[in-house]
């Protein structure tokens, strides 16, 4: 039995980086697909008064001043991107979600690499291209 660093050191030879990479997309597109499905469902309870929110707010009125609900102001502002980017339609906001849980998925890799050491070392050293 070697120590936890060596044995950690054989598993992480044992991968394969393409491997690493397609089993990051596969799980990083999981919450997408599950979230997709009912994309096109009516808005109802707090979606809904966040897309009127974001709606007047792209009408130029102002949030708190004009219309109120208890939320910091980020939120209207990324429902009113999706409507902005997709359109005035329903399921605007849920594809900019599903598309945020997916990026938040592929986010946590993210110490698997700090281990891995490609964070933070040379161009060029652990398969990182030179810049």
């Amino acid at each position: 039995m070697g120590s936890p660093a060596s044995r950690l050191r054989s598993l992480v030879a044992r991968c394969s980086t393409t491997k690493d990479a397609a089993l990051i997309a596969v799980v990083s597109l999981i919450p997408a697909l599950l979230y997709l499905p009912f994309a096109g469902e009516p808005l109802f309870g707090d979606e809904a008064v966040y897309s009127t929110v974001a709606l007047k707010l792209l009408d130029g009125q102002l949030p708190y001043r004009d219309l109120f609900d208890n939320q910091p102001p980020l939120l209207y502002g990324w429902f009113a991107l999706s409507f902005l980017l997709f359109g005035e339609e329903e399921y605007a906001p849920r594809l900019s979600a599903a598309a945020a849980a997916a990026t938040a998925a592929e986010r946590a890799r993210l110490p698997h690499r700090r281990c891995r050491g490609t964070i933070g070392s040379p161009p060029g050293r652990n398969g990182t291209a030179a810049a």
